[in-house]
């Protein structure tokens, strides 16, 4: 039986709508982080992703069972392969180790020492639900977060374009 994401998190982990993620760093992984949290927040980007991925993971299994990885989780690491175009070995390591990445995806505690040890992926774990979604879900995510951050871009430039300057005489 799979879910959306956790409905009661951790005690001591940071809520996703509250992780703070660098954004002065020139690599390809913190916009995308910045993205996937703005999708997770927003309803309407939220309902659109998981109507594209819920009915490919879940396909007509019965809700019985062992439960398998949280969805939020799948997309998470799909979308950082697609765009870090690297395998799964490489994708095993962020999911173990890249902080920022394991706040998005919910399960990295928080400094304050109240959960118990961190979750960890197995490469074959990791493998099985990441290869559930297709080339065109995965295309189709990937246009979503795309318009996330042309929808951010547009937003930030009215914001910079919209200040009146001020002359000091």
């Amino acid at each position: 039986m799979r879910r959306r994401f956790e409905l009661c998190p951790d005690i001591g982990s940071t809520p996703i709508e509250e992780v703070v993620i660098i954004s002065k760093s020139r690599d390809e992984l913190p916009p995308v982080l910045l993205a996937l949290q703005t999708i997770f927040v927003d309803e309407v980007y939220h309902e659109r992703l998981f109507s594209i991925v819920e009915p490919i993971i879940k396909n007509n299994k019965a809700q019985t069972g062992r439960e398998g990885m949280i969805i939020w989780k799948v997309i998470v690491l799909s979308v950082i392969r697609l765009t870090l175009n690297t395998n799964y070995d490489r994708i095993h390591y962020i999911a173990n180790s890249d902080r920022y990445t394991r706040e998005i995806m919910g399960v990295e505690p928080n400094d304050f020492g109240f959960s118990g040890p961190a979750k960890k992926y197995s490469l074959t774990a990791l493998k099985e639900n990441i290869g559930l979604l297709t080339i065109e879900a995965i295309e189709e995510i990937n246009a979503l977060v795309l318009e996330v951050g042309q929808d951010f871009l547009k937003k930030k430039t009215k914001k910079i374009l919209g200040l009146k300057p001020i002359v000091m005489s």
